[in-house]
């Protein structure tokens, strides 16, 4: 974490060139959205009314034109971090009657392109990792990937835009779908991974509101099918111990429930399987995805760059129930003069 004397900053580049010294001075708030599924946003406000002679500037300047490249970088004393690096979409102004005008800049990181149009295509003998490569070299995007593992024989994209077939794949097998810059991310969820930052409550973490629920929690969770070659059915299961990670907690969602409320199943049978293989991998993620609703939280932080969707973080302060190791799955920068930098973030939690 920063000093506690530290002065936050920030950066804005367009076009890969820094905005000049008169415009930056006209910003009154830089919001940075992030999210671990679906594109980034921004949304920049400006003071766009000259107060020595009340005409209006900057709204027709070619910098802010939709499709200009933008980076925003936050931080402190000079040691900035890129947030986000994307393209404005949209100018909006507010010619307000007893408020100055100001203008809000927006736009997204380049994943926005992946949902412009609608596709009925089809594919044969594909992994999701190798359709979402596929997508990322079609968009002029860089494709890091990890391999999924299963080759189906026929998917097809029904009158769907890229991202959202590609996130209703990724959805299935418990994957992220993220845009780095040029770079398209297709990998694992990554709640098992060690803590990329800590908070201490009431230190730099603010405000912290957890919730824990077991309403939605089961023992044993199947993935049912059926194989038309074999006439067999086709039974994914998952159940203790397939959990991935316990986030440093001491009882994972399902066992604490049983324990609770004594042994339940859940039969998934709405989502098509091919295989064996297939199955028992959907069986593990909505298993996973399940266990990971048992905590759930949003709070404030210090500004902190590294509060990042699809990095855990640990929360310190809270007691033995709610301290721990959470999953960080949106996040929102914010920062301006008058009030400094704040991150608002959303956590999970699979264990207690």
């Amino acid at each position: 974490m920063p000093d506690a004397n530290a002065s936050p900053e920030s950066r804005v580049l367009i076009n890969d060139v820094a905005i000049a010294p008169e415009l930056r001075v006209d910003i009154l708030e830089i919001m940075v959205a992030q999210h671990v599924e679906g594109g980034d946003l921004f949304d920049i406000k400006i003071n766009a009314v000259n107060s020595e002679n009340q005409q209006i500037k900057w709204i027709d300047s070619d910098d802010l034109s939709p499709g200009n490249r933008i980076e925003i970088q936050c931080g402190y004393r000079g040691e900035l971090t890129t947030l986000l690096k994307g393209e404005i979409t949209a100018l909006k102004v507010d010619y307000g009657s007893d408020q100055p005008t100001v203008m809000r800049l927006q736009g997204f990181d380049r994943l926005h392109r992946l949902r412009r149009g609608r596709k009925t295509r089809a594919f044969n003998e594909i992994k999701d990792s190798q359709l979402a490569e596929r997508i990322a070299r079609e968009m002029n995007l860089t494709p890091e990937v990890q391999d999924s593992g299963i080759v189906h024989p026929y998917l097809l994209q029904n009158n769907l835009s890229d991202i959202d077939f590609l996130l209703m794949r990724a959805r299935r097998i418990r994957y992220e779908v993220l845009v780095t810059g040029s770079k398209l991310i297709f990998r694992e969820a990554k709640n098992n991974l060690g803590e990329s930052v800590s908070l201490e409550y009431p230190k730099d973490l603010k405000w912290f509101r957890p919730r824990m629920s077991t309403a939605n929690v089961v023992s044993e969770l199947t993935v049912r099918g059926w194989n038309p070659a074999t006439k067999a059915a086709i039974l994914g299961v998952a159940r203790g111990g397939d959990q991935t990670s316990l986030m440093g907690g001491h009882k994972a969602a399902p066992a604490l429930t049983e324990t609770a409320f004594g042994k339940t199943a859940d039969v998934i049978v709405e989502m098509p399987v091919a295989t064996q293989a297939e199955a028992d991998q959907i069986a593990k993620a909505l298993y996973n995805e399940m266990a990971l609703g048992l905590i759930s939280g949003d709070g404030e932080a210090v500004g902190n760059a590294s509060l990042m969707p699809g990095t855990t973080a640990r929360l310190n302060g809270l007691g033995t129930r709610f301290s721990g190791v959470y999953y960080i799955r949106r996040a929102e920068h914010r920062i301006a003069p008058k009030t400094g930098y704040v991150t608002a973030f959303q956590v999970v939690r699979n264990a207690s």
